[in-house]
């Protein structure tokens, strides 16, 4: 049994934070050390839902990254924190480096 699941994508630039397409924050209200509640609300809503909508299977908790070169390291932290509160533990990778270098995984500390 194969599962077809379309993975969330979370788009960041300098200005806001997009799930799969709708604007769920401004970059400029980001704040070190706090989740982005919006993001957080609608990444435990889908992972509540999964079971409905794929009996048996496991949440497979994906999320890809589609940042703008000027988004800070420090935004980027913000944003993958809310996604491992929420239940996703994902890497991040960067597709400008070589195979073996392009993807890392953000420390989890709260």
């Amino acid at each position: 049994m194969y599962c077809l699941y379309t993975p969330t994508i979370i788009s960041v630039s300098p200005r806001t934070v997009l799930l799969d397409g709708r604007r769920v924050a401004h970059t400029e209200t980001l704040a070190p050390g706090r989740r982005i509640d919006p993001l957080y609300e609608e990444l435990v809503r889908q992972r509540r839902e999964h079971p409905l909508l794929h009996p048996g299977e496991p949440f497979p908790g994906l999320v890809y990254y589609q940042l703008d070169p000027a988004v800070t390291a420090e935004q980027l932290r913000i944003v993958h924190q809310t996604c491992v509160e929420a239940g996703y533990d994902v890497p991040v990778c960067d597709r400008r480096g070589p195979a073996s270098e392009r993807c890392w995984q953000l420390p989890n500390a709260r």
